[in-house]
């Protein structure tokens, strides 16, 4: 495995590690101390929730099988993954044999990626500290990531990135009281997160929200800043059982909360975050009751229906990964408009040899104006994309041009699912791309990206798209009976069109000069 899939790997399970900590605590003489004493101080004051991780009871491939079964992905893709979680389950058991119990992973809002991402946990009295440490290193490894753990006293702390270890080790802490209330209400949980919020979130969660949209406008970022002390998710799928607890500072907070909560489905299906199915089924699933100072949500019925967090979570992951692809397409609009503004012309299919040979994707060479100067300037662009030179480039699939929910076997052979048509009464037919001008249908009704499906993804730099048959529009795009259509059109909006959409109001779409204007509200999901 070379290293760069290693890394993408480490990557995935510590992800799926960070969305399944298990807490399933056990009957030990410790069993309350869910946050050992030795740990406060590296509880950073940048930590805005922590999940926990019990070594021995943790089941990675448990976790990995869950997430794979929720994000729908291939199944080939899906036994990989579960195989190399295995492998790494085995380092983990090391680490348990070690005496160290709980890893308690610190998640931080500085940013989005995972790899601010860091991990502590205690060595027990009778466990040797520097076995464990070497146990942690060995699993750094088998991730593929950076970060080298460090021990101090008898305190092991992780992370993927050395600064970000560094800093734990070294960090302002935060007060630890809330945490310790936190996580003890999850002691009955095989796998949670608590939210504890810190002085910043609080501060900008009060100022950036002064009004929520219906139904929860009679609340304001001010009211949950100040009265919500700290929140925490939990379930036990052995018992069927699951929780989502809010713990505030008064006792109407969480009578205002009771009454709002099950609007929770209809506001995110009304906004087409969700599906309807999903929207019913958490509408259904959130039993909420107001106790004193404390919100308790029922989550049980989630684990008890056939499929119900399974289903949330493809929920989740789908509108996830649409939110990305239609990112996606329009910076790769983008990205040609820029070409065009240098070139005074559109990226046409590929560039050409003396015999009219094409050598390298119109992908390739927008790379200069999505940030990927330095990726463009590897490449041989008088010889074609297949040379032995070449060919070994296209492994570096950027970032732009993957999808997260494409197949591992896409990304290792360097294909993306991002293509434009091609062919008679297209944009791209040829030799030269047609100039702003040239599209009489206008720039917002012509199609010019589009995502195709994972079987018929491409070689990022090879000049092949989807090939456009006017006779037979949905031809090679591998679109399933009813499934959705992501766009980017010439102006660089992005749509979901339904998945009824017409031969006739698909070629419409593509060809630029046919003079019949579609009305993209009637066609977008």
């Amino acid at each position: 495995m070379n290293n760069r899939k290693s890394i993408h790997n480490g990557l995935w399970i510590l992800a799926i590690a960070m969305m399944c900590p298990a807490i399933a605590l056990s009957q030990s003489s410790d069993s309350t101390a869910t946050f050992p004493p030795e740990l406060e101080k590296h509880l950073s004051r940048e930590t805005l929730a922590i999940g926990v991780i019990n070594l021995k009871t943790f089941n990675l491939a448990n976790a990995v099988r869950m997430q794979t079964a929720a994000s729908g992905m291939a199944e080939q893709t899906a036994n990989q993954k579960i195989e190399e979680a295995k492998k790494l389950q085995r380092q983990i058991d090391k680490l348990a044999a070690a005496h160290v119990d709980r890893l308690f992973v610190m998640l931080s809002p500085q940013d989005r990626s995972i790899e601010r991402t860091t991990w502590v946990g205690k060595v027990n009295a009778d466990g040797d500290v520097t076995a464990a440490r070497n146990v942690l290193e060995d699993i750094h490894s088998a991730l593929g990531v950076a970060g080298q753990p460090i021990a101090k006293q008898r305190v092991l702390i992780g992370g993927l990135r050395d600064h970000h270890v560094a800093a734990l080790a070294n960090c302002e802490a935060q007060s630890a009281a809330v945490a310790r209330e936190a996580l003890a209400s999850l002691a009955d949980c095989e796998f949670g997160v608590v939210m504890i919020g810190n002085k910043d979130s609080r501060q900008v969660l009060s100022e950036l929200a002064p009004k929520f949209p219906p139904p929860f406008d009679k609340l304001s970022g001010k009211d949950l800043a100040k009265g919500v002390r700290w929140s925490s998710v939990g379930f036990s799928l052995q018992k069927s059982f699951g929780k989502w607890l809010v713990q505030c500072n008064n006792d109407q907070l969480p009578r205002q909360l009771e009454q709002v909560i099950p609007g929770v489905g209809d506001f995110l299906q009304d906004r087409k975050w969700v599906a309807p199915k999903i929207a019913e089924l958490l509408s259904n699933a959130l039993k909420t009751k107001a106790e004193d100072e404390q919100l308790q949500v029922d989550l049980s019925s989630l684990l008890q229906k056939e499929g119900g967090l399974v289903e949330v979570m493809k929920g989740i992951t789908r509108l996830q990964n649409r939110q990305e692809h239609l990112a996606q397409l329009a910076a790769i609009v983008r990205g040609c408009h820029a070409y065009e503004e240098a070139h005074k012309t559109l990226p046409a299919t590929a560039n050409y040899d003396n015999d009219g040979k094409p050598l390298l994707s119109w992908r390739v060479h927008i790379l200069p104006h999505m940030n990927q100067r330095n990726l463009y300037r590897l490449f041989r662009l008088d010889e074609p994309w297949d040379s032995a030179h070449n060919r070994k480039i296209a492994s570096h699939l950027p970032a732009c041009y993957f999808a997260a929910d494409a197949s591992e076997t896409n990304r290792e052979r360097g294909k993306t699912v991002y293509v434009r048509p091609t062919g008679k009464r297209t944009l791209f037919d040829g030799e030269a791309a047609l100039k702003y001008g040239e599209i009489h249908d206008g720039t917002v009704n012509t199609v010019m990206v589009l995502r195709t499906s994972d079987d018929n993804a491409v070689v990022w730099t090879k000049p092949t798209d989807w090939k456009f048959d006017p006779e037979h529009p949905r031809e090679g795009l591998g679109l399933k009976q009813g499934e959705d259509l992501e766009i980017a059109t010439v102006d660089s909006t992005t749509h979901v069109l339904r998945g009824d959409i017409t031969d006739d109001q698909l070629r419409n779409l593509i060809d630029p000069q046919d003079g019949n204007i579609v009305s993209m509200t009637e066609l977008r999901k």
